[in-house]
């Protein structure tokens, strides 16, 4: 990741853009199993981000996000709006795109919810 501000979120911006590529041919004709809201995650603060401008960036993309709490824990942003589906083939994209972020050097990590 880029030492100076704008750097560092614009190589967050470039990465989004990798990872929903990757996560779009991550895509399987197998959506059996549970129905999840398994989702990639963004550490924006072990990025030295800020949350506003985090989420500025995610949605410049064409993405959502919310925080991912425990509790009065707040853990990162979950990051929405790149799978499609609900069960096998929402968790293969949504790993891929963790996957995706990761090798970009993005802190990334999953957020894994049945329902």
């Amino acid at each position: 990741m880029k030492n100076t501000t704008n750097e560092k979120y614009e190589a967050l911006k470039n990465a989004l853009e990798r990872a929903k590529i990757i996560a779009e041919h991550s895509a399987t004709a197998d959506d059996g199993g549970t129905c999840n809201f398994d989702s990639p995650t963004l550490d924006y603060r072990a990025m030295g981000m800020s949350k506003q401008k985090a989420t500025e960036v995610i949605k410049s993309v064409g993405l959502g996000c919310y925080d991912w709490t425990f509790g009065r824990t707040v853990f990162g942003l979950v990051i929405v709006g790149m799978t499609k589906g609900q069960g096998n083939c929402r968790t293969a994209m949504a790993e891929a795109f963790c996957k995706s972020l990761q090798a970009d050097g993005i802190k990334s990590d999953m957020y894994y919810q049945m329902d």
